[in-house]
């Protein structure tokens, strides 16, 4: 992985040590270095008693742009190229185009999207842990106007393994991945084709 070949065995222990390492001083500058990150889920979100479940797909790169795909039921798109928004529905065969909000900085999306100083001017670590070799940070925002209340990461290692947040609507979502990945993700995969008899609405 390292760009020096001085040495085969260096690298490798300073990737184990930076996993390692983790804490509350140091997280939201692990994130920030990160330009890319991956991965499949299961969305689990409850409220109000109620619950449900959806699989998906999320990519997403420091220069804002994220793409995530929901399978059934929703059956949705929703991506980013950085400045604008794309929402599609199929079932309500329609696309929304918006210009982007700053809500997905504050949302989990913004951990992976927003460049390090918005990182740190949204979110504070407020405590990071290990239990059974998982280490578990929770961030709260800085401001009161946020959407989010607080938002929790688990880490094996260096691998996200959940991501878990309450919102403004008491919305309780948790994202348990089932692979993720810091690799490098070609623009090309962000775009998505439109099908055809989609309505194109702008806002």
């Amino acid at each position: 992985m390292s760009k020096h070949i001085l040495s085969l065995i260096l690298p490798l222990c300073f990737l184990e040590l930076t996993a390692a390492t983790i804490n509350e001083g140091n997280l939201l500058n692990f994130l920030g270095k990160k330009d890319f990150f991956s991965g499949s889920f299961i969305q689990i979100t409850n409220q109000n008693q109620k619950e449900r479940k959806v699989n998906g797909e999320i990519k997403i790169n420091r220069k804002g742009m994220f793409k995530v795909v929901y399978s059934d039921p929703l059956n949705e798109i929703i991506s980013s190229n950085g400045s604008e928004l794309f929402r599609l529905d199929e079932e309500l065969e329609q696309l929304n185009i918006s210009p982007i909000d700053k809500i997905f900085l504050e949302s989990p999306i913004g951990l992976f999207a927003a460049k390090q100083i918005e990182l740190e001017n949204l979110f504070y670590v407020d405590r990071c842990y290990t239990e059974k070799k998982i280490l578990t940070c929770t961030l709260r925002p800085k401001t009161e106007e946020s959407f989010l209340q607080e938002l929790t990461v688990k880490f094996s290692k260096e691998v996200i393994k959940s991501i878990s947040y309450i919102d403004s609507f008491n919305q309780i979502v948790h994202l348990n991945f089932l692979h993720s990945d810091w690799g490098r993700i070609p623009l090309e995969e962000f775009s998505f084709s439109i099908p055809e008899g989609i309505d194109v609405v702008r806002h």
